[in-house]
């Protein structure tokens, strides 16, 4: 292919997947502004601008999560405009085949997805970090807060209040009960000045409260005494620690396995973490097969009929894989089936597909 035409495609490619862009941008942040307004509804201590930051804050996550569906329809746009313009027929009656004529798109779409995963990805799970904090703050109104580090398992929660923040060096659960090891609990009044400590050799959490033996409490004048239990009111469940309140979308790509490896010696599930790994290190190959899914629709018919097969074709086929990439997606998270087939699954089925019905409209 001329260098000049190359250019000429890349530009178009680049110019449809602005468009896009621009669109998606616009229509997804009205619509989360929106849903953020219904939600804080009643809450007269969250103001407008609370809400349109915590909008503003989100909209890079869900743009990265929309970004092979906004591929696919900017190479549908991409086509279209060559369709509109006649250049689809010219450039094919040139004689170049339709990879070469994806090989711009292909190429453009591959830099992106790199960069998406590497440079946009750690900015977007940021500020989709703040977004979490600001809502579980202001629209939740939870005070609990977990973190997990090389040191073990920090929990803060209210305590009559003040504040008991606990620290555990690892979680375990057993026939469903939640049991922490080697527990430290720091009390804290409501000016964060040292009241009290617990040491404990473990932690079980029963309904409303954590269970603790062979205790000893040191109060705020140092002095100690032995409990042969105790117990720590508390609001949260099982389910919730060992998930650890850390969603996989705030952390950074370059992060997950280091989170992924502290949250298991913590006794934590690596599930979400591992499953979002693996989909960031698959997207621009997702974004890639986007591409070459939409190039299906505009072959080998005239060219009103290659208009309306364009949308038809590529907007359904767009949603049914993302119910395929879901469905994949809940099962790898379930443990259903091995993370690295829920991850990547949806990504080679539908690249065999589209490989094989364009080789055959191409080859024949």
């Amino acid at each position: 292919m001329p260098w000049t035409l190359f250019l000429y495609l890349a530009k178009q490619s680049l110019t449809a997947l602005m468009i896009v862009v621009s669109v998606f941008g616009i229509i997804i942040f009205l619509g989360d502004f929106t849903e953020l307004l219904r939600r804080t509804a009643g809450k007269a201590h969250i103001s407008l601008d609370q809400v349109l930051g915590m909008a503003l804050l989100k909209l890079p996550n869900l743009m990265e999560e929309a970004l092979p569906f906004i591929v696919l329809l900017a190479t549908l746009l991409y086509f279209f405009r060559l369709l509109r313009n006649h250049e689809l027929v010219a450039i094919r009656a040139t004689g170049l085949s339709i990879w070469q004529m994806l090989a711009p798109v292909l190429s453009l779409t591959l830099a992106v997805g790199v960069l998406a995963v590497t440079i946009y990805n750690p900015i977007a799970a940021l500020l989709f970090q703040k977004y979490k904090y600001m809502e579980n703050v202001l629209i939740q109104e939870r005070s609990e807060f977990l973190s997990v580090s090389n040191t073990g398992l920090w929990l803060r929660q209210n305590n009559n209040g003040g504040w008991a923040i606990i620290h555990a060096d690892q979680a375990s659960k057993d026939n469903q009960t939640l049991t922490l090891e080697d527990v430290t609990i720091f009390y804290y009044d409501n000016d964060y000045l040292f009241s009290g400590r617990i040491d404990a050799p473990r932690a079980r959490l029963v309904s409303g409260y954590w269970r603790l033996d062979d205790v000893w409490f040191t109060h705020r004048d140092q002095t100690s005494e032995f409990l042969p239990s105790y117990r720590q009111p508390s609001t949260l469940t099982a389910e919730q620690i060992l998930k650890g309140f850390v969603e996989p979308r705030t952390v950074s790509f370059w992060s997950l396995n280091q989170t992924a490896k502290l949250a298991e010696s913590a006794g934590f599930s690596t599930t979400q973490y591992r499953l979002h790994y693996l989909e960031l290190m698959i997207l621009p190959a997702l974004m890639c097969v986007m591409a070459l899914l939409a190039a299906i629709f505009p072959l080998n018919l005239d060219r009103s009929a290659k208009t309306r097969r364009l949308w038809l074709g590529g907007i359904p086929a767009g949603f049914i894989f993302f119910f395929l990439s879901q469905f994949f997606s809940i099962l790898g998270d379930s443990e259903v089936v091995p993370v690295y087939l829920a991850a990547w699954g949806p990504t080679l089925i539908t690249a065999c597909f589209t490989l094989t019905i364009l080789i055959y409209q191409e080859d024949g």
